[in-house]
């Protein structure tokens, strides 16, 4: 389905608070003072149609729903990200760095939420959900330290809400998941300095892509 792409898909990943967006920013800054042509996006988002089930989704009226409802309300902004911006992006060959993907969704849902790993698989098989990253950053943010560093942004959403276990079974998660596809995983410490890991991230991609 997503075959003859040029550009190059990564996503970053991670717990509440692991300090993605700011680490995009930076990579996204570095690779366009060196020439590449950047598009950077977020799940559940990047469209009109993503925007407004990523209000209902952190919405804190939404408290409640199932995990099987969280996993299809991010199937549905998930295929119209992929069809309306992802793959036009990598078909005119630019480097799309996304704000969580797919691994998110079997992170969050199958282990945080217990639905398990292959029935999250087997969902996004079933919507040919199949475009895989080239590389993935995971931002491995220790427990406490992501608590603190909600409590200082203020207010929280649906999911920030959620306790500390189901952020640990989330982290687990990602580790699992990066040990199945150790070839696409990059774990970096998401405590370093901002500068470091950002360091270190451009010198994982820059390396991938060269």
């Amino acid at each position: 389905m997503y075959m003859n792409k040029l550009g190059f898909l990564i996503s970053f990943e991670g717990i509440e608070a692991c300090g993605k967006s700011t680490q995009i920013a930076k990579l996204s800054e570095n690779l366009i003072a060196q020439g590449y042509d950047v598009l950077c996006s977020r799940e559940p988002g990047g469209t009109p149609f993503g925007d407004r089930i990523r209000e209902i989704f952190l919405g804190l009226d939404s408290k409640g729903i199932s995990a099987e409802t969280e996993l299809c309300l991010l199937g549905a902004a998930r295929i119209e990200h992929i069809r309306q911006k992802i793959m036009p992006a990598l078909h005119a060959g630019k480097v799309v760095i996304l704000d969580r993907f797919s691994d998110a969704s079997i992170a969050y849902q199958g282990y945080g939420r217990g639905m398990g790993y292959e029935r999250v698989v087997s969902f996004h098989k079933n919507l040919n959900i199949d475009l895989i990253p080239d590389l993935t950053i995971l931002l491995d943010c220790d427990l406490n330290e992501s608590a603190n560093r909600l409590v200082k942004r203020g207010k929280a959403d649906r999911i920030e809400q959620e306790k500390q276990d189901f952020f640990a079974t989330i982290r687990n998660g990602y580790l699992e998941i990066a040990k199945r596809e150790p070839e696409r995983f990059v774990i970096i410490e998401a405590k370093n300095e901002i500068e470091l890991i950002a360091e270190q991230v451009l010198t994982h991609v820059l390396r991938k892509i060269g």
